[in-house]
């Protein structure tokens, strides 16, 4: 029953979010996009780059929004788990973040959503303790169970 609850809190608090989010631009990027090297890509069927697996030292991530004059346009599964990242800066390129990409971050505390993200999986930014505040889209037509759970840090 205990899980069941804290699921309903958890949803109830994610639709909030999702009502009550006013999406600014992502505007011109201040830092520098991290080079192709820190990462781990292929290319999908579609013709663009999945962030398969992050392999940079920065604690500031600011992913490209192009790998090989090809769009970054997923986050792959697992892509940045149990990363000691602080930071993470997703370019509009990106349509989906998916399964538990950001899952265990435990020093993740900013994450800047692009305006055509579509899609959150499963677990994505689960045991993100050190997250406090995510501002979701609009453009989010699909977010999967669990994508924020035990962010006990999460307020809005």
């Amino acid at each position: 029953m205990k899980k069941s609850i804290s699921f309903i809190t958890l949803m109830i608090l994610v639709l909030s979010l999702l009502a009550s989010c006013n999406v600014t631009s992502d505007g011109p990027d201040t830092a520098l996009p991290n080079s192709a090297t820190d990462f781990e890509y292929e290319v999908n069927s579609e013709g663009g780059i999945i962030i398969t697996k992050y392999v940079g030292t920065d604690k500031s991530v600011v992913i490209p929004a192009q790998i090989e004059n090809k769009n970054v346009t997923i986050i792959g599964r697992q892509a940045f788990r149990e990363s000691v990242i602080v930071s993470v800066h997703i370019p509009n390129t990106v349509i989906e973040i998916d399964y538990y990409a950001f899952a265990d971050c435990k020093e993740l505390k900013t994450v800047i959503l692009c305006e055509n993200l579509t899609k959150i999986g499963e677990g994505a930014f689960s045991n993100c303790a050190a997250l406090c505040e995510i501002e979701l889209p609009n453009s989010i037509t699909a977010l999967e169970e669990c994508c924020f759970q035990y962010c006990t840090a999460l307020k809005s």
